[in-house]
């Protein structure tokens, strides 16, 4: 769907608009048989050859990968941007359409903390809307009275990292539609496989100020290969594609997240995710030192506990890393716990049964 008069051509920086983009060698011409413009070694390394030239420059957008995490995604070609992670969507995004030490974005802490280290990078200034504390609820009147004229971008977290709850659809759709001619709303997506809720990714056509970001990196499992896609309508992906790196994505990257992608089945590994987590969290109810135990639309678990330094020390001691979130807004004494394989949580619940023991 092509977007006339769109928010999107006010809300980018003037400087990004009229940026000539610098053009990488496989961004011109990808197909030959003889490449003699981007003074790339002539010969691979050593043992490399069975693999891959990987003497050569990668494509800067991979057209296979892209056209796979579209089908997923249920989207066109056209409407996305291929990433190191969906970190570095956010802050392409963010370089693109704020200007430093005038612009603003709004987040609803407590949510992933990497929106505001990017905002602070680039000295813009960030307004928090805090969830409601009872139930980490959007606080939606409160979100749109804050947006302001410098106000570029909202971002919304969904399923929410660190509180592990999904937001309803319908309040996300509500807040893209009230701000369609005012600003961004970029909604993370990073735990949406795991969820209850559909993706917002196919409104990007309805649309243009809606940017839905997914990575591979959680139920996927491939964080180690960071690959994520910033998802938009394709004005916002043109000026995207001028602001982020030219080559994003190693070769090797891509040829594993390729192999990952046609062999992985990820309806049956959410599922034994989902199990275990199910079967840990019954667990988790006779030990007296937990408060309270979130609801959680993902793949960890936030626990209100009596001391969370003291649990997260003991724990690190027995070599077993769970994540204290007590620096978060309203996350006082919580521990983020991430669902693993089921030999690693039995491990995590013997150290808990002693913990127990302890108090």
């Amino acid at each position: 769907m092509e977007f006339t008069d769109s928010i999107v051509e006010k809300l980018v920086r003037p400087e990004i608009r009229n940026l000539n983009a610098y053009s990488s060698a496989r961004s011109i011409a990808a197909s030959a048989h003889i490449f003699l413009d981007a003074n790339e070694a002539a010969n691979a390394p050593k043992g490399s050859e069975s693999i891959c030239n990987y003497n050569r420059y990668p494509e800067p957008q991979p057209a296979k990968l892209g056209e796979k995490l579209a089908q997923n995604y249920s989207v066109p070609t056209s409407c996305l941007l291929v990433s190191r992670g969906a970190d570095e969507a956010i802050d392409v995004i963010v370089r693109t359409f704020c200007k430093a030490g005038i612009d603003n974005i709004i987040i609803t802490p407590p949510t992933y903390g990497f929106y505001k280290v990017v905002a602070d990078i680039q000295d813009i200034q960030t307004q928090e809307i805090p969830l409601f504390s009872k139930n980490f609820g959007l606080d939606i009147v409160n979100i749109l009275k804050a947006v302001n004229s410098r106000t570029k971008i909202v971002f919304i977290c969904n399923p929410n990292n660190p509180t592990g709850n999904s937001f309803k659809q319908e309040s996300i759709s509500e807040i893209v539609k009230q701000l369609q001619n005012k600003c961004l709303v970029v909604v993370d997506e990073a735990y949406i496989e795991y969820s209850q809720e559909s993706s917002l990714a196919p409104k990007v056509l309805e649309f243009d100020n809606l940017i839905v970001l997914r990575t591979l990196s959680k139920a996927f499992g491939l964080a180690g290969a960071r690959c994520g896609a910033a998802i938009a309508n394709p004005k916002t992906i043109k000026y995207l594609r001028k602001v982020i790196a030219p080559y994003p994505l190693s070769q090797p990257s891509i040829d594993s997240i390729m192999q990952k992608l046609l062999s992985f089945d990820i309806e049956t590994s959410t599922k034994r995710s989902l199990k275990i987590k199910k079967d840990f969290t019954r667990k988790l109810q006779k030990y007296s030192f937990i408060k309270r135990l979130f609801p959680s639309d993902t793949n960890f678990l936030l626990l209100h506990v009596t001391d969370s330094r003291a649990l997260t020390e003991f724990l690190k001691k027995r070599e077993i890393l769970v994540r204290n979130r007590s620096e978060s807004s309203g996350l006082k004494n919580c521990l983020r716990i991430t669902i693993g394989d089921k030999f690693e949580m039995t491990r995590l619940l013997e150290n808990l049964d002693d913990w127990e023991a302890l108090q």
